[in-house]
């Protein structure tokens, strides 16, 4: 476990929110946008939104240098808090394939294997929830970010002999639905998400947007092109309806063995199809769908897995 101390904080005023609100909008920030440039994690962007509250120094300096502010640029009050001694560590997720009954045993274990992967020795696991095992990790920013690379490579298939599933920054990768309701593109367009003319082009047979509020990402796996899109169709105020579809680029069919997944924010499986012999792609609805839901659509083919993650 890491030390703390007594460390200096903030306590955020309604206008010094306003003041990281204005420059944030001026840059063209979402706040998940923010959270990435100042890496830290969402729910602390959240907490310093909601003043009056306590936010620890190392994070409000993180926002400040992010939007190019200065802290007394904020109307805030200075108290004494405990903090953490290391302000520049970040979050990460890594999803593995691990029984929630297994993890005390095995999470000395884990912790050895990641600061060995990570080359740092001050990882720590924060948080085990369930969903597979999902443990939100805190370390530098190069170990993070050498644990990212390793699996965005194809080289962090395992941990301690358990497969990784996924690895994500809690809340920074996820793409809002709402948004796109709005004609709002901006953030998902940054994600790699453009219009199914822009994806295919020219035409591929048989694919047509029904609809402005829709999506498409190109997504590899291995040497398999795929392209993930998704329709969201406003059904009254409180209500959407869904629909997400796996296509593969150009001639051919799905191979047999790819999974096509829908999970809830807890990881829970809403839905799994597998390929069909002679279809070339997966289409699935998702009805009745509320404002606050999250849920993530994973793609599985052999050793290669693909999650795109969604709020509505």
């Amino acid at each position: 476990m890491s030390q703390t101390h007594v460390g200096r904080s903030f306590h955020i005023t309604l206008e010094g929110k306003d003041v990281i609100d204005r420059k944030r909008r001026k840059e063209g920030l979402t706040l998940e946008k923010l959270a990435k440039r100042a890496y830290i994690s969402i729910d602390t962007i959240k907490r310093i939104r909601k003043p009056p509250t306590k936010v620890y120094r190392s994070s409000i300096e993180a926002v400040t240098n992010a939007l190019a502010l200065q802290i007394k640029e904020l109307d805030s009050e200075t108290i004494d808090i405990f903090e953490p001694t290391n302000p520049h560590k970040i979050c990460l997720e890594i999803k593995i394939d691990l029984a929630m009954e297994e993890v005390q045993e095995k999470i000395n274990l884990l912790l050895e294997a990641l600061k060995l992967d990570s080359q740092d020795e001050n990882v720590e696991i924060k948080i085990v929830r369930a969903g597979s095992v999902i443990l939100t990790i805190e370390g530098s920013q190069e170990g993070i970010g050498r644990l990212c690379h390793l699996f965005q490579a194809g080289q962090l298939r395992e941990i301690a002999g358990f497969s990784v599933e996924d690895v994500r920054f809690p809340g920074i990768n996820t793409i809002s639905l709402s948004e796109w309701l709005e004609n709002n593109f901006n953030a998902a367009t940054q994600a790699g998400w453009r219009s199914l003319q822009e994806v295919f082009n020219p035409p591929q047979l048989g694919l047509a947007s029904r609809n402005y509020y829709q999506r498409s990402k190109e997504i590899s796996l291995g040497d398999l092109p795929l392209v993930l899109s998704v329709e969201i169709n406003p059904q009254g105020e409180q209500e959407i309806n869904i629909t997400a579809r796996l296509d593969i680029v150009g001639e051919g069919n799905l191979p047999e063995n790819l999974q096509f997944i829908v999970l809830d924010e807890s990881g829970d499986i809403i839905v799994s199809i597998s390929a069909v012999s002679g279809n070339n792609y997966i289409e699935q609805i998702l009805e009745e769908c509320s404002p606050g839901e999250e849920f993530s659509i994973q793609v599985v083919w052999n050793e290669y897995t693909a999650t795109e993650y969604f709020a509505i």
